[in-house]
């Protein structure tokens, strides 16, 4: 009326047992091995073209940013950052926006701006 006991197990029978569950179960602790993401290439210079059709593209923008321009063409960060400073020494863009992240320009002139707020 008690309970059947259990079987005492061997050292042996019981290392045989342990080794099968481990090749079983093989931890990884290092990288795992995941299909990488593919690195995008972005243009080290602005070709003309481009740069005409930025030029025709940007009144038709409600603002512009260098991450904008630079996911729309296809350029690095780094390269558009200095062509909207010029666009803007040249009065075809307005700063509207600055902190130390990110700067937003709109289209036209520091005086049309003033004009239309």
């Amino acid at each position: 009326m008690g309970k059947s006991k259990k079987k005492a197990k061997s050292k042996s029978a019981k290392k045989v047992k342990s080794l099968a569950s481990k090749a079983k179960k093989k931890k990884s602790w290092g990288a795992k091995e995941t299909k990488g993401k593919e690195r995008l290439r972005r243009a080290l210079l602005i070709p003309e073209d481009v740069q005409e059709q930025i030029l025709n593209d940007l009144p038709k923008m409600k603002y512009i940013t260098s991450t904008q321009l630079s996911i729309k063409y296809g350029i690095k960060i780094s390269v558009i950052k200095p062509f909207l400073k010029e666009l803007e020494e040249k009065n075809r863009i307005n700063l509207v926006l600055t902190n130390s992240r990110i700067k937003i320009y709109v289209h036209g002139t520091k005086k049309e701006a003033e004009a239309a707020s």
